[in-house]
């Protein structure tokens, strides 16, 4: 089946002109996120000064301001990022789609493995958190030339991912188009996979400044001299993959599609999602700003000017410069009043205390509406040796934000960890059809491992979970390390009440 997405019809230009703002907040928040807080918020200050006198000032700062050095950035949003990735994916969680005996639950943990989802997840909470959104691929090949074909999960960048949806209804996406651009010889391409169900169409775009111009062949451009042959020849890999004159077509046998966009937050009208820091931009640039300004001044103290008395500077008429003659640097003498306070340097008492309280009390709003507890970054001030329930109550913001971002990763894992069963029946080695996904996510609370020794040990003592429950709980056990381990358990029970028994 050959796609009816004709993409030169539909968009005319790369980048979409539809897409152009959403694009646009990507790299701003991007720089917001790596630290680029110079590019992101427009240069080390926002202040200006006006008077002719606070010109002369702060003349020196504004010198530096123009090399764009001496610039503050407290970057509170890569915390908010990291942070909220860690309660997400941080603690152990669980992948099923049946017993732990099973030969597709055994395959199926071994393709998580492969894939080192739990890595992936991590760094796409970060993106999330901070872009908006995220998108997973799912493909049949290898994730590394020295391994062998199976199940391949990677992260795609947003910024090259685009939903095709009926115009009556934006959730209803009937294609995923992911495009990414790159220079060849000095002309631009636009290579494209077009996700339908049953197809995935690859398209090779060579563009007239940003205009699509016409599809090219994919052998006529460095880098895919082998695959239109490889193609050809029915190579392994490539096995369910035909030529279309200079299309690619792709026949997955899937009736879903292999990219899944998970958003980090979205309105019912809506399909992309929203980026934690669009509430938080402003409060982030002033509180860089009013750091800036607390170092501005202390750094006019690093090079004070001395005063001295009078007489001390000597003018020199040819050379047109004032100077101290050396037996002037040794010792003068002045009357007390003079010689009380002279020679000394000035020095300016800048009263900085009202201005780290404002940096504090807007470290403090940023963190409230970042939904992320103050006690839970382990600041003294906020934060003491607390239980469990304690910490619960306090991060019950933070968690309600956790278990929120968490849904939204739920459904977007369960589709494509099914998509990969799919390939790997299909393709690879998995004895079994798909079969539906269950997640098992930690709590967001952290728990000490005496803790949570004892409470998995009332729940069992109190019948409300079983023994392989609390084993695989406590010591993160699994598979045939988790049947083992409660074997010997057994083992030592059953030669300890034999010990015990009487001679």
């Amino acid at each position: 089946m050959t796609s009816m997405v004709d993409l030169k019809a539909l968009w005319g230009v790369f980048p979409p002109k539809a897409e152009a703002d959403r694009l646009t907040l990507y790299d701003l928040y991007r720089k917001v996120l790596t630290g680029d807080h110079q590019a992101a918020f427009g240069g080390a200050s926002a202040h200006k000064p006006n008077s002719e006198l606070s010109r002369v000032v702060n003349a020196g700062f504004l010198a530096s301001q123009m090399k764009r050095e001496h610039y503050v950035a407290l970057n509170f949003c890569k915390t908010v990022a990291t942070t909220f990735a860690s309660k997400m994916f941080g603690g152990r969680v669980e992948y099923r789609i049946g017993k732990d005996e099973d030969p597709a639950q055994e395959r199926f943990k071994q393709v998580i493995i492969d894939n080192t989802l739990d890595i992936i997840n991590i760094e796409q909470a970060v993106a999330s958190t901070a872009l908006s959104g995220c998108v997973y691929r799912v493909r049949w090949g290898k994730a590394a030339d020295w391994k062998e074909e199976m199940p391949v999960i990677e992260a795609i960048p947003a910024k090259n991912y685009f939903a095709l949806a009926a115009p009556d209804n934006v959730k209803s996406v009937y294609a995923k188009v992911l495009a990414f651009p790159f220079d060849v010889a000095r002309k631009r391409y636009v290579k494209v996979e077009i996700h339908e169900p049953y197809t995935i169409t690859h398209e090779l775009w060579l563009m007239k400044g940003q205009q699509f111009d016409k599809l090219v062949p994919f052998d006529s451009v460095r880098g895919y001299e082998k695959l239109v042959s490889a193609v050809s020849d029915g190579e392994e890999q490539l096995a369910n993959c035909h030529l279309d004159g200079n299309r690619i077509i792709e026949d997955t046998g899937y009736p879903g599609m292999m990219v899944e966009y998970v958003p980090n937050f979205v309105l019912p009208d809506e399909y992309y999602g929203h980026s934690d820091y669009a509430n938080l931009l402003s409060i982030q640039s002033d509180i860089n700003e009013s750091s800036t300004g607390v170092l501005r001044v202390i750094l006019k103290h690093i090079d004070p000017k001395l005063i001295v008395p009078p007489g001390t500077l000597q003018y020199d008429t040819a050379r047109k410069r004032w100077y101290v003659l050396k037996e002037d640097m040794e010792t003068v003498e002045l009357d007390e009043k003079v010689g009380a306070v002279l020679p000394r340097y000035v020095t300016w008492d800048a009263q900085l205390g009202a201005a780290r309280a404002n940096i504090d009390a807007l470290f403090e709003a940023f963190m409230i509406i970042a939904d992320v507890s103050l006690s839970l970054l382990g600041i003294t001030k906020y934060s003491t040796a607390e239980s469990g329930d304690a910490i619960e109550l306090k991060m019950a913001q933070t968690t309600d934000a956790v278990q929120r971002k968490r849904r939204y990763f739920d459904t977007g894992l369960k589709n494509i960890l099914y998509a990969a069963q799919w390939l790997d029946c299909h393709y690879g080695k998995n004895p079994s059809m798909p079969q539906e996904v269950s997640i098992t996510w930690p709590s967001p609370v952290p728990m000490g491992a005496s803790e949570a020794t004892r409470l998995h040990a009332e729940r069992k003592r109190e019948g409300l979970e079983s023994q392989r429950t609390a084993v695989r709980a406590v010591l993160g056990l699994d598979g045939e390390a988790l049947r083992d381990e409660i074997e010997a358990m057994r083992s030592e029970h059953e030669q300890n009440d034999t010990d015990e028994q009487p001679t």
